[in-house]
């Protein structure tokens, strides 16, 4: 606690104060009233101890068990759920999300042999026959043949319309103009260098003719 300084020391006071607070401002202590003492912290008291149970420690264990054995029992509960709720939710991704589609197995079908080579058909040239057009002649001096005579005709016009009937039915005709002392025109419709294959023909032909066909040397 700090005291007055008497009045007689005041001017020592105040000449060592200058070099004391290096120039500083004054600062003013005043004492501490009396009366007014620290005061101190009260000391705990402790309760005498005591050798008699407490009656509500063993309903405090037991509620302490039962409540353990609940929270246990929830907490087990709770991890059943959070694990059939995560096995679901499992199932469910692979079947529609993560399932991968099976692949697809293309049959290849068997090559099929090579069809055996076609021999073309042979190509059997009809021969060309040529279009024989039936021709109507004139024959006026011998020739040494021997012809088929199909009609005699006192003039040339009555042999000429039945040679133009023949001729239109595909056969060429000759008309033989009289000689010696015969009077008539013959009308022959084929002539050979022999007898017996003139008479072959004529006998061949008779049936496409009214008339009756001979054979005439000229």
């Amino acid at each position: 606690m700090a005291q007055k300084n008497p009045k007689g020391q005041q001017g020592k006071s105040n000449t060592n104060k200058k070099d004391d607070d290096f120039g500083l401002p004054e600062v003013n202590l005043n004492p501490l009233e009396e009366g007014l003492k620290p005061t101190s912290t009260p000391k705990k008291t402790t309760a005498p101890s005591s050798t008699k149970p407490i009656p509500k420690m063993e309903e405090n264990t037991n509620s302490s068990t039962e409540n353990t054995e609940s929270s246990n029992k929830n907490g087990l509960v709770a991890g059943i759920v959070i694990a059939l709720i995560v096995l679901i939710g499992a199932l469910v991704y692979y079947n529609f999300f993560y399932q991968k589609e099976e692949p697809v197995i293309v049959q290849q079908e068997a090559p099929k042999p090579a069809p055996a080579p076609v021999e073309p058909e042979p190509v059997i040239e009809e021969p060309i026959v040529e279009e024989v057009v039936p021709t109507l002649e004139y024959v006026q001096s011998r020739a040494g043949r021997y012809f088929v005579i199909v009609g005699s005709f006192i003039d040339d016009d009555l042999a000429a319309d039945l040679a133009k009937k023949l001729m239109s039915e595909g056969t060429s005709c000759k008309i033989i103009y009289p000689f010696g002392n015969k009077l008539f025109y013959r009308l022959s419709v084929s002539d050979f260098d022999n007898v017996q294959d003139a008479l072959a023909h004529a006998e061949s032909i008779q049936a496409n003719f009214e008339e009756k066909l001979w054979v005439l040397k000229y």
